[in-house]
């Protein structure tokens, strides 16, 4: 990935205090590059929260909260930040972020003695990335994880932007193609007013768990992007301790399955889509959007999963002049066609999702302050 794309998906804030007895470091490469977590225990917890954070935020705005989260969900909780965040070292990206939830991961599995099926991967916005990749992996490898919560997640940072139904070269955190290989229960939280990451990523990403994973989801009406906690703290406590309990459960000796639970057809969560031939546009994300898609036109893409075949890639370039024609003349046409329909196809979009959801204005809540950051 281009450091402009990164620039504009990674965003940490200025590094918040936190006290340096409630945190340590941990190694992530061979380079010495170190990345801050901290492990809250909850006495008599028998689950492990592994917190994937948003973005623009960093350990030092997340410590009280989660220490509060522990107490009420009866839960440990293991959080840490991104390369590039807080006190951490190196440069943010796709790729680092995998490497560091994968060695968070197996410090709470060979240093804590926690076994996968104890640990429950909970990734919000941002965060939905490195906790799809994780979960899938550890599905592919034979040993899932218990469960997965992903609040506010997206399909694909360019489906931020804009969705043309297909992943586009270069994309990153592409969720869309991960979550059928999840085998564990997840539940997903959104805002039906999000205004960062449209309502419908989520409803896209449910269809696309496999039937056994649907949990139903908790769909918030009114809700933005950042809020759900605030002006629904009750339900959202209620409906994440009744996942845990349901999905994740302890039997009487005190043991969990060695297999995750599959979720029962009535209790399913399912959601018809309306499929149109359209593009569709997020206008809250297009000033970022257009120099993502400069980006992913213009530049090569390198498989971050993969960097040892960069210099092969970068040599191919030629031999994929007509994919990235093909490709700029789709987004010129999404910039010709669709700007016009962007604010009719928004409006008739709400109005639809409102009836759907039997939204009432007097439940409205104003979107959330913040920026729009992941």
């Amino acid at each position: 990935m281009g450091e402009t794309i990164s620039t504009l998906v990674f965003r940490p804030p200025n590094p918040t205090y936190l006290r340096p007895s409630r945190y340590f470091l941990i190694n992530t490469d061979d380079d010495g590059n170190q990345i801050p977590a901290f492990f809250i225990k909850r006495r008599g917890a028998r689950l492990t929260l592994l917190f994937s954070h948003g973005n623009a935020e960093d350990l030092g705005m997340m410590y009280n909260r989660m220490k509060e989260m522990a107490r009420v969900l009866c839960v440990n909780i293991m959080a840490y930040d991104y390369t590039g965040y807080g006190k951490s070292t190196g440069k943010p990206c796709e790729k680092k972020c995998y490497e560091n939830i994968e060695v968070i991961y197996r410090y709470l599995v060979d240093i804590r003695n926690i076994p996968p099926e104890q640990i429950v991967l909970y990734g919000r916005s941002l965060g939905s990335g490195p906790a799809c990749y994780l979960a899938a992996k550890t599905a592919n490898e034979g040993r899932s994880i218990a469960g997965v919560i992903l609040h506010s997640p997206f399909l694909s940072i360019f489906r931020v932007v804009v969705d043309c139904g297909f992943t586009m070269v270069g994309d990153m955190f592409r969720n869309i193609d991960r979550v059928s290989q999840i085998c564990c229960p997840v539940l997903l939280i959104h805002g039906t007013q999000d205004e960062v990451v449209p309502f419908w990523h989520s409803q896209e990403l449910l269809n696309a768990l496999p039937p056994a994973c649907r949990v139903k989801p908790f769909f918030v009406d009114g809700m933005g992007h950042n809020n759900i906690e605030v002006y629904q703290k009750h339900m959202y406590i209620a409906r994440v301790t009744d996942f845990l309990c349901r999905y994740v459960p302890v039997t009487k000796d005190g043991k969990i399955p060695l297999c995750p639970i599959i979720v029962p057809v009535s209790e399913r969560g399912s959601i018809e889509i309306r499929k149109s031939s359209k593009s569709r546009l997020n206008p809250a994300w297009i000033c970022h959007g257009a120099a993502i898609v400069k980006q992913a036109i213009n530049c090569e893409r390198i498989d971050t999963e993969e960097p040892h075949l960069a210099s092969k890639q970068r040599n191919k370039k030629s031999n994929r002049k007509n994919d990235i024609y093909s490709v700029n003349k789709i987004y010129q046409n999404i910039a010709l066609n669709s700007a016009k329909e962007c604010r009719n196809d928004q409006s008739s979009s709400h109005r639809s999702d409102n009836e759907e959801s039997r939204y009432s204005p007097n439940n409205r809540f104003p979107p959330s302050s913040a920026s729009a950051e992941l």
